[in-house]
């Protein structure tokens, strides 16, 4: 997976944008200049409009007015008081972010504008020295924020704040929608989290196919389907692992039956060795018994851990079998059938 910082280059936005970026925050109100709100707000309609991916949804309204609202100051008074909290962690930049929980964040507009077309849109928009550097996040907590902005800037590369719970998700996924981030950006905050892994996995069927397989393999080892949570906004996903389940479940008598039927490396039988000096299993009984029984075994153990690779079958005919060729050859046998049932994925279809 690529880095979640990558750099932002220094004559991406314009200087004075650059220059403002790391300066420490002044949240000073002074009346505005009326002719820069006249020319940002008919800008901010020609800027935005084009980027919305349907004008006529609840959310894209909502940003087009925000980005109004914020050239305008028509909040300024009620959020930027001394009372307001500021972040911690993020204290100094040329635009102040206010989360649904009235937390500011203090953060470089020209980070925000690399790594998102919303605020791409937003950086190009005119406006006055005095005018509103307070944007409100209505649709995210300050936890969300927090999650958000940590993956974003380098001064942050090595502090991993991860998503407590669905809800941070679905906060998080709605800003990244609204304001045009790369859904990459979470990842890994995400994929370290202690969320279910139910719910990692759909986030990695929607998200984040790369990755997919692991988190189904990870859902498969929790052994109980009700174990995996569901997550409300992708609901498919719920449904294709229990399917996923139920395939898993069949695979194991996919795999016995086919290491019973076919014949072991051409000659089916117990070796000449083994039969002109009768070894242990010889004596115990036919050699298509012998051969059912650890094929039942190594699916058992398959069953028991599917995170296990072919390597688990060796111990399971050691721990089965006392002649050591007879272990040896239905070990190989055990290692083609695994490969061609489990590894190469036919036990999905």
């Amino acid at each position: 997976m690529s880095s979640d910082h990558e750099p932002v280059p220094s004559d991406y936005l314009p200087s004075e944008i650059v220059d403002k970026a790391t300066a420490p925050l002044d949240m000073d109100v002074e009346a505005e200049e009326h002719s820069a709100v006249d020319q940002a707000l008919s800008l901010s309609e020609t800027i935005f409009q084009p980027l919305a991916k349907d004008i006529g949804t609840q959310t894209d309204a909502m940003i087009i007015e925000l980005f109004k609202r914020y050239v305008t100051r028509d909040w300024v008074t009620s959020v930027t008081g001394p009372s307001l909290p500021i972040h911690p962690s993020f204290t100094k930049g040329d635009i102040v972010l206010v989360s649904s929980d009235n937390v500011a964040f203090a953060f470089p507009l020209g980070v925000l504008a690399y790594r998102s077309l919303g605020f791409r849109g937003l950086a190009e928009l005119p406006r006055s020295e005095d005018s509103s550097r307070v944007l409100p996040i209505t649709m995210a907590s300050a936890k969300t924020l927090e999650i958000l902005l940590a993956r974003l800037h380098s001064d942050h590369s090595n502090r991993l704040v991860t998503v407590p719970s669905v809800e941070v998700l679905d906060e998080l996924l709605a800003v990244i929608d609204a304001f045009d981030f790369q859904v990459s950006i979470i990842k890994s905050a995400v994929c370290q989290s202690d969320l279910n892994v139910g719910i990692k996995y759909a986030f990695a069927s929607a998200y984040d196919p790369a990755n997919e397989n692991k988190w189904a393999v990870e859902c498969l080892d929790v052994r109980l389907f009700s174990r995996c949570e569901q997550w409300a906004q992708h609901p498919e996903a719920h449904r294709t692992l229990e399917e996923l389940f139920e395939k898993w479940q069949a695979a194991s008598t996919t795999f016995v039956k086919a290491y019973e039927r076919t014949p072991v490396n051409g000659n089916d039988d117990f070796g000449k060795r083994c039969r002109k000096q009768p070894c242990e299993e010889y004596k115990r009984g036919e050699w298509s018994s012998v051969k059912t029984v650890v094929g039942i075994l190594i699916a058992f153990a398959m069953m028991d851990s599917p995170k296990s690779d072919r390597g688990l079958i060796t111990p399971v005919c050691a721990a089965t079998l006392e002649c050591r060729t007879c272990e040896h050859r239905l070990a190989m046998h055990g290692a083609v059938i695994w490969k061609e049932v489990v590894e190469s994925g036919s036990w999905r279809r």
